[in-house]
């Protein structure tokens, strides 16, 4: 297995600055989509606005919420349990596509058999 890492961005749907392209959408990003094809997980990092909420793995009662430093890690490497979903609220996409110098920024490791 290879490790790889990507970065998703997001400032406002079709910004020029959202990366990769197909991150062009809020709804993208709160369906999970735009994951799947890297996944499974071994770390994450997630650098928003304090109160986003993310849901990890399906768990939909118990969300993740960024606090106040605007910023969330979490590594599962070395750990039996991998990351297999990342959804993120939709008020929370909401509020950050609608206020002005809101982003969310996700790095994700993942591993593949690809070279």
């Amino acid at each position: 297995m290879q490790k790889k890492i990507i970065q998703f961005r997001y400032y406002d749907n079709n910004n020029s600055n959202n990366y990769p392209t197909s991150a062009d959408s809020a709804e993208k990003f709160t369906t999970g989509q735009l994951f799947t094809s890297y996944m499974p997980g071994i770390h994450l990092g997630v650098q928003t606005i304090p109160g986003t909420k993310l849901y990890l793995n399906e768990n939909y009662t118990n969300p993740v919420i960024i606090g106040a430093t605007g910023i969330y890690e979490l590594s599962l490497e070395g750990t039996s349990g991998l990351l297999q979903n990342i959804k993120v609220d939709s008020t929370s996409m909401d509020i950050i596509k609608n206020t002005r110098g809101a982003y969310i920024i996700i790095d994700l490791v993942y591993e593949t058999e690809e070279n």
